[in-house]
């Protein structure tokens, strides 16, 4: 996980490389265990929330999840859905989109 810049409108792009979690997850499985990339995502949220986002205004933010033609079979399910609940219970009304790309047909 890292931040990409800004979009035109000045939000911050957080982008989530699922492909690089799988192939460190292969090397070491703690490296990616559910409560590091929750953990990693929190310091890198607040990290947004008081240095990034501008004050006074309403700010919003932009997930970009890089599949790496990743199939179904092979997402880390865990990591994300981690990610997923983290969002959904702390971030509500502040994401603007979530896009996901390299997506393989299976």
């Amino acid at each position: 996980m890292y931040i990409g810049g800004r979009d035109k409108e000045y939000r911050p792009l957080i982008i989530f490389d699922a492909k690089r979690i799988v192939e460190i997850g292969k090397s070491d499985s703690s490296i990616v265990s559910t409560d590091a990339i929750t953990n990693g995502f929190m310091f890198l949220w607040n990290y947004i929330k008081h240095v990034i986002w501008l004050p006074g205004h309403v700010n919003h933010w932009i997930t970009i999840v890089e599949l790496g033609n990743l199939s179904m079979l092979q997402l880390p399910r865990e990591q994300v859905m981690a990610f997923g609940d983290v969002c959904a219970a702390n971030m509500m009304y502040v994401l603007f989109r979530s896009f996901y790309l390299n997506a393989s047909w299976g």
